[in-house]
């Protein structure tokens, strides 16, 4: 999520390597490759495609760029909890599923550059990126419903619960996990999460 801080456990770089290793085994002669880290929330999504980046690059000699999915809601994240609460909408459908695409397709298309996004919590607004894409070899596309992306090479699904989504988020102090509100939010994310795991090629379970 924007603004977390990186917490790192011993487990997440097993993760990080058995990723690797199907990316050794199965996609090592692909060009161009897009790979897809979703599951629940506080399942270590966001360290693990930054310890995967490492691990590309030290063993494979491959250059990768992350995009996280949280920098493609449709609604700003000031407003998004007051859109949910008139809407009812909570999902996949928050995505700019349009942005994402273009990007993910342009990269497989061989484009020279990408037009990316980043929202910047200490001023409030998006930044936009222009990206030579010469040196980037993989795309880590990561977030809750990233198994849900239609161009990608390797969907990966990290295992959780919703009990381990609550004790993430009292770890890292977001917003209130006792609320009736954030409860109804987390419960509706995590069924659609859940949805997304059949899609997914590689599955990687909580406790490893």
């Amino acid at each position: 999520m924007i603004g977390d801080k990186y917490i790192f456990k011993p487990e997440d770089t097993k993760k990080a390597e058995q990723i690797l290793n199907y990316i050794s085994n199965k996609l090592i002669n692909k060009k161009r490759l897009i790979i897809a880290i979703g599951g629940e929330s506080g399942t270590s999504k966001s360290e693990v495609a930054i310890l995967l980046r490492g691990l590309l690059k030290n063993n494979l000699n491959k250059s990768s760029l992350i995009l996280h999915a949280d920098d493609y809601y449709k609604v700003h994240f000031n407003y998004r909890n007051e859109v949910r609460k008139n809407s009812n909408i909570v999902g996949k459908d928050e995505y700019n599923w349009t942005k994402i695409n273009d990007i993910l397709i342009s990269f497989k298309c061989g484009t020279d550059k990408l037009y990316t996004q980043e929202i910047d919590i200490f001023i409030g607004d998006t930044i936009y990126h222009i990206i030579p894409t010469d040196n980037i070899d993989i795309i880590i596309f990561e977030g809750l419903y990233a198994c849900y992306t239609a161009n990608c090479d390797l969907k990966v699904y990290m295992e959780g619960t919703i009990a381990e989504t609550y004790s993430f988020r009292k770890e890292r102090a977001k917003e209130n996990p006792d609320s009736e509100f954030r409860k109804w939010v987390v419960e509706k994310e995590s069924a659609c999460v859940r949805q997304s795991k059949k899609y997914a090629n590689l599955i990687i379970p909580f406790k490893i």
